[in-house]
């Protein structure tokens, strides 16, 4: 397992569940999800709703790339710390793709809202991985824990001002208006 073909057919795969995962990301978005996520009361300072698109593409661009250079890097003599630095990898990519799946479809905020914190501390750590081995690799993953910290500023607000019920679950401004409660 420790030869550079074992390693090369790794950072292939690893490559390639990115794509995956951020092409599945792309085409899971349903139109209900916009109309939810519109629907919740958001602070002036959230960006706009295009911007999240790009900042995601570019995000799984970088990821990629640094995995590959990080990976590449450690060649055969080091098996357990790139297969577990894979393992790191793989398990921050799977985070990064349930968050919209508890945030959007299942509409559950709160733990939408822990979802996200874990994900952010994979991805400091991968990020602190990453420098380990090369500086370049770090450094193109820097972004990454950036986002997450003010997506968890963004997914903390959403609760704090539409979980109006304290059950978890975000209730819509329709929804508040329509039954006289909140705004």
């Amino acid at each position: 397992m420790g030869s550079a073909e074992s390693h090369g057919t790794a950072v292939l795969w690893f490559g390639q569940s990115t794509i995956v995962l951020a092409t599945g990301g792309m085409l899971m978005a349903q139109p209900r999800w916009f109309k939810f996520y519109r629907s919740l009361k958001r602070a002036a300072w959230f960006p706009p709703n295009w911007v999240f698109g790009v900042v995601w593409v570019l995000l799984y661009y970088l990821f990629a790339t640094s995995a590959y250079l990080a990976f590449h890097r450690l060649g055969s003599n080091s098996t357990a710390v790139y297969w577990g630095g894979l393992v790191l990898y793989e398990l921050l990519l799977l985070a990064l793709a349930i968050w919209p799946f508890i945030f959007f479809h299942l509409q559950w905020i709160r733990l939408a809202l822990v979802e996200l914190l874990l994900s952010t501390a994979l991805a400091i750590g991968a990020t602190v991985l990453a420098f380990f081995l090369s500086a370049v690799a770090g450094g193109l993953l820097v972004p990454l824990p950036l986002w997450l910290l003010v997506a968890c500023a963004m997914n903390t607000y959403v609760v704090m001002a539409n979980d109006v019920e304290g059950t978890g679950v975000a209730v819509p401004m329709s929804e508040m208006r329509a039954g006289g409660d909140g705004v």
